[in-house]
C-alpha cells in the first residue's frame, strides 16, 4: 500500500510539473527499441523541449480485452494490445498480443498535429502501410498507416495545428518489452520511455489474462 500511494504521488508530482509550464516528463535514449530507455529527462530530440512522441486526451487504446480506453485513464500494470518483439527483434507488422504497461508518462507538448481525426505530436511514429515507420510530420495526405488489425489506412489529413490546440496536454506509456501500441488505431512505435523503478510489482511479469 505504501508503495502504492508513493507511485501515485510521483505520478502527480509528474503531471503537476507538466501543466505548469513547458517541459514536465521528457524522454530519454534514442529511437530503436529497450535499449532507449531509462530515467527521467528533457533530452527529447525537440528544438523547444518539448515531449517528442505522445497523444492528447481522448485518444482510444485497444486494450487486451479487445475493448478501448482513452489514453489518460490507463494505469500501470493496464493490460493493451502490443507486438510481439523483444530487445532483438522489432515486429510491426504482426498480429497484436496483450501485454502489461510498465510505465507512464504526462507532458505538455507544443508540436500537436492532426492526424485523420485525431491529434498528436508531429515526432510521433507511426508504422507505415509497407511495414515501415515515419513520424507523424514525415506523413503527407494520399500515404497509407498500419491500422490495429494490419489493414492500411488512407491518410486524409495530416497538418500542424494552429492556435490553442498547438499546445496541449499528452500522453504516453511503455508496454512490456517494447514501447509499441495501438492509439485511435494506428500502430504507435514508442521510442523513448520513462520507465517504472525495477522493484514497482507491475515492472515484473503479470497475468494477462
Amino acid at each position: 500500500a505504501a508503495l502504492a500511494a508513493a507511485k501515485a504521488a510521483q505520478l502527480a508530482e509528474a503531471f503537476a510539473a507538466a501543466t505548469s509550464g513547458p517541459g514536465g516528463f521528457g524522454d530519454t535514449g534514442a529511437m530503436g527499441g529497450p535499449t532507449g530507455s531509462g530515467g527521467m529527462g528533457g533530452d527529447d530530440g525537440d528544438a523547444d523541449g518539448d515531449a517528442d512522441a505522445c497523444w492528447v486526451a481522448g485518444t482510444q487504446v485497444l486494450m487486451g480485452d479487445c475493448t478501448y480506453r482513452n489514453i489518460e485513464d490507463l494505469k500501470i500494470g493496464d493490460v493493451v494490445m502490443s507486438f510481439p518483439e523483444d530487445k532483438k527483434t522489432r515486429k510491426w507488422t504482426t498480429k497484436l498480443e496483450a501485454k502489461p504497461i510498465i510505465s507512464l508518462s504526462v507532458n505538455r507538448s507544443r508540436n500537436i498535429w492532426h492526424l485523420n481525426d485525431t491529434m498528436v505530436t508531429g515526432r510521433e511514429w507511426i508504422v507505415k502501410g509497407d511495414g515501415t515507420a515515419a513520424l507523424v510530420m514525415w506523413l503527407q495526405e494520399g500515404d497509407t498507416v498500419m491500422g490495429a488489425d494490419g489493414e492500411p489506412i488512407d491518410i486524409y489529413r495530416v497538418e500542424a495545428a494552429k492556435g490553442s490546440l498547438s499546445s496541449q496536454i499528452t500522453y504516453t506509456f511503455e508496454t512490456q518489452n517494447n514501447f509499441s501500441y495501438t492509439a485511435d488505431n494506428f500502430r504507435t512505435l514508442r521510442g523513448r520511455a520513462v520507465r517504472a523503478p525495477e522493484d514497482w510489482v507491475y515492472a515484473k511479469d503479470v497475468p494477462t489474462g
